[in-house]
C-alpha cells in the first residue's frame, strides 16, 4: 500500500551566472579602496593612430611633427546593483537567509550592469551617448559589414584590442554567420576583439527603439570593471527579523565601475 508523505526539503538549484557577457568581456578587478566606490577617472592617451614621419634622408619638405596638446581624462560612475527578499519563513537561520539573498543577487546583477551602462543619462560614461558615440552608419548595413566597420575603427583609434557591445540575442547571429571564436573563456571576433553579449536595451544613441529586423552594436576600447565585494543589508538574522509582523527582510548588493579606453566609443545599426 502506497503511503503518502510529505516531500522532502533539500538545497535549491546552484545559480550560475550568464557567460559571455560584460563581465566575461572585461578585465575585473575587486574594489579595496572605499574611495573607488565613488567612481574613478584616470588620464588616456591622445586619441587617433600613431603617425609617421619620413626618413631621415629625405630631402624634400616633409610634414612638421605634430602632436596633440594635453591627455584626455575619463570618468566613470558608480553603479550599484542589489536584490534580495521579505519573507515570513519560520526557522529560516541565518546561514540560509544570506544564501537565499545572495542567490538572488547572483543570477541578475550582470544584466541589471549592462542594462543600466548601455544609455542611462545619471551615467557619466556610457555605451550610447547622443553626443559622445560615434555612429560609422545612418543606415543599417550588414551584421558582417557592421562588424567589419567597428573592427577598423577600433584598430584606427589605436585602443589595441576593444569590446564589441551587442544585445544577447544577437548571440546566434553572430554565430550563424561564424562571426566568433571562443578564446581564453571569453567570445571574441576573428581580429581577437572581445565581444560582450549583454541584456542591452539596443535602442539608438538617442534612445530610440531599433526598426523592425535591426539592431544596434557598439564597440568600446578595453573595458576595465571593478567591483566590491557582495555586502548584505542587513548583515545578521538579528538586524533583518522584524518582530512586529514576523517578517524578514534582507538585501544583497554590489557596487560596479564600469570603465574603458574613451578613444572609442562607436555604433552601427546592422540588419538580422
Amino acid at each position: 500500500m502506497a503511503v503518502i508523505a510529505p516531500p522532502k526539503y533539500v538545497a535549491a538549484p546552484p545559480v550560475t551566472a550568464s557567460r559571455y557577457g560584460l563581465l566575461s568581456a572585461a578585465d575585473l578587478i575587486t574594489i579595496t579602496d572605499p574611495h573607488e566606490r565613488n567612481g574613478v577617472e584616470f588620464q588616456t592617451p591622445p586619441p587617433g593612430a600613431a603617425k609617421y614621419t619620413p626618413y631621415e634622408c629625405h630631402t624634400g619638405p616633409s610634414d612638421p611633427v605634430t602632436v596633440d596638446d594635453g591627455l584626455p581624462v575619463t570618468e566613470a560612475s558608480p553603479i550599484t546593483v542589489y536584490n534580495g527578499f521579505t519573507c515570513r519563513a519560520v526557522g529560516l537561520s541565518e546561514a540560509e537567509m544570506l544564501e537565499h539573498t545572495r542567490q538572488a543577487l547572483a543570477g541578475g546583477e550582470q544584466a541589471a550592469l549592462e542594462r543600466v551602462l548601455w544609455g542611462d543619462n545619471d551615467l557619466k560614461l556610457r555605451l550610447m551617448d547622443p553626443v559622445e558615440t560615434d555612429v560609422l552608419s545612418q543606415t543599417a548595413v550588414s551584421l558582417v559589414a557592421g562588424i567589419g566597420l567597428l573592427e577598423k575603427h577600433i584598430n584606427d583609434s589605436g585602443v589595441g584590442i576593444g569590446v564589441i557591445h551587442a544585445p544577447r540575442e544577437l548571440g546566434a547571429y553572430f554565430a550563424e554567420k561564424h562571426q566568433m571564436d571562443t578564446e581564453s573563456g571569453r567570445k571574441v571576433t576573428a581580429l581577437g576583439n572581445r565581444l560582450s553579449f549583454g541584456a542591452y536595451p539596443g535602442t539608438s544613441p538617442t534612445g530610440a527603439a531599433p526598426a523592425a529586423g535591426t539592431a544596434w552594436l557598439v564597440a568600446t576600447g578595453p573595458v576595465v570593471v571593478r567591483r566590491t565585494e557582495v555586502t548584505y543589508r542587513p548583515d545578521s538574522y538579528a538586524a533583518a527579523f522584524d518582530r512586529s509582523n514576523n517578517e524578514i527582510f534582507s538585501i544583497a548588493e554590489r557596487t560596479f565601475v564600469p570603465a574603458w579606453d574613451d578613444r572609442v566609443r562607436a555604433a552601427v545599426p546592422v540588419t538580422l
